[in-house]
């Protein structure tokens, strides 16, 4: 049986809500960015994998790649996709590796973790509702 992916949204969702009950709380936050976008890119690998038959080269970043691929197919769903999980990529960088994170959409400083927090999974939800609509297109046809 292989991971579902989606449980690791499902991780994100439980540190969201029970930040009050998980300290530390900023820790919590920057985790559950971090699961949300790995939860929907390792999914729309598999479904690169499994339905157009993409192999990845291991020289390049496989974010990238991801990425990339998703944005050069014809439907709208993918191109849209790509591009949400590319907001969704540089926020976990921004969380994973930036001492003083911010949003690409706001000033330096700024950042509402707890919002953003919020946000992503809100973003990740709906693109795995798009994947279950393309995967759902492809085998009815």
């Amino acid at each position: 049986m292989s991971f579902q992916w989606k449980d690791f949204l499902t991780l994100a969702e439980n540190l969201y809500q029970n930040v009050a009950s998980i300290q530390p709380e900023e820790a919590n936050y920057r985790t559950a960015i971090n699961r949300a976008y790995y939860a929907v890119h390792n999914a729309s690998r598999e479904y690169l994998v499994n339905y157009y038959k993409e192999n990845f080269n291991t020289k390049d970043s496989i974010h990238v790649q991801v990425i990339d691929k998703l944005n050069n197919k014809s439907d709208r769903k993918e191109k849209w996709i790509s591009k949400k999980l590319d907001h969704l990529r540089w926020d976990r960088k921004q969380v994973d590796y930036e001492l003083n994170p911010r949003i690409e959409r706001n000033p330096p400083g700024s950042m509402n973790i707890r919002k953003q927090v919020e946000f992503d999974i809100r973003r990740a939800n709906t693109i795995f509702n798009h994947l279950a609509e393309l995967i759902q297109s492809h085998t009815n046809t």
